[in-house]
């Protein structure tokens, strides 16, 4: 009978230990998520922007940077890199594409334990809008040509 006294603490501890992993794994799961999303969402939100025509190359980076290191999850700005500008390519220069890339280097030790890329990085292409509408938006200021800006190769 006495043999068997220490048997539910063992079991207790052993639980407690693979519970406590698994939430860890979760939680760090959950924000390498939620910092994945918010990258799509800022590159998706730039290239729009820049695309339309109406914000220069340095509007655009500057409202994402804002973006990106307030809210929830808040991104280090030191550790972001963005990029604006026309993608060139094969046929690119006629299709005039536009790209946003956002890119954010994580010094999480989540990273190191699952062998997961600690850099993170988004991208996304669009066709640069045609002109439209009056020259000069009350809000934007007049259209950007396509030609302006720097190139970014994928």
């Amino acid at each position: 009978m006495k043999a068997n006294q220490g048997q539910a603490l063992i079991e207790v501890v052993a639980f407690l230990m693979a519970l406590i992993l698994m939430i860890v794994c979760f939680l760090g799961f959950t924000k390498w998520f939620l910092v994945k999303q918010k990258l799509l969402s800022a590159t998706r939100q730039g290239a729009m922007l820049y695309s339309s025509g109406r914000m220069s190359e340095r509007d655009v980076k500057r409202h994402l940077r804002r973006y990106l290191t307030t809210g929830s999850p808040a991104l280090v700005e030191g550790r972001l890199s963005i990029q604006v500008g026309h993608r060139i390519g094969f046929q690119d220069v006629l299709d005039q594409f536009d790209i946003v890339k956002v890119r954010y280097t994580s010094q999480s030790p989540w990273y190191q334990y699952t062998h997961l890329n600690p850099t993170l990085e988004e991208k996304c292409i669009i066709k640069h809008a045609a002109t439209y509408g009056p020259d000069v938006q009350p809000l934007y200021g007049p259209a950007v040509s396509w030609w302006t800006g720097s190139i970014v190769r994928d």
